[in-house]
């Protein structure tokens, strides 16, 4: 059995639990590195990782081993990118669903037509746009990038 972690703010502790909040589903990480939700619980809670667990936290998701026990480097090795990415579904369906609304009806008000791909393309640069600064779609803009592509 693994250790308690010595130090008073458990930190390799508080360096897993920042790894695992990349994570919107824990049963997706539990299922890749085949342990049970206890364990992984003692982990986050001070318990220290099993050698095992470490090693398959390396060659999973590409976590600098370093980083996780001492705070030193980055968090994961190979251009700080884990092998397996974390799932996000964050994909805003009614932010989605009004570009695609406004492309359309920008399109018609211009008479305008585009090829698919570039519709496409259209609607995913509206939609980052959109929401990195967390506004509802706005038809002056969605105006504009029109004028941009046609």
């Amino acid at each position: 059995m693994g250790k308690k972690i010595e130090s008073k703010d458990t930190n390799v502790a508080n360096r897993l639990n920042e790894f695992l909040n990349s994570f919107d589903k824990k049963s997706e990480f539990l299922e890749n590195m085949n342990i049970p939700y206890q364990t992984l619980q003692n982990y986050c809670k001070g318990r220290m990782p099993h050698a095992s667990f470490l090693k398959s936290l390396s060659e999973v998701y590409n976590v600098n081993i370093n980083w996780l026990l001492t705070g030193n480097g980055v968090m994961y090795m190979d251009d700080n990118l884990p092998a397996v990415q974390p799932e996000k579904a964050t994909i805003d369906s009614d932010l989605l669903i009004e570009v695609v609304s406004g492309v359309e009806k920008g399109l018609d008000e211009m008479a305008l037509s585009l090829k698919p791909s570039k519709k496409a393309e259209l609607i995913i640069l509206l939609y980052n746009h959109f929401n990195v600064l967390g506004k509802k779609t706005d038809n002056k803009v969605v105006s504009q990038y029109l004028k941009l592509v046609s």
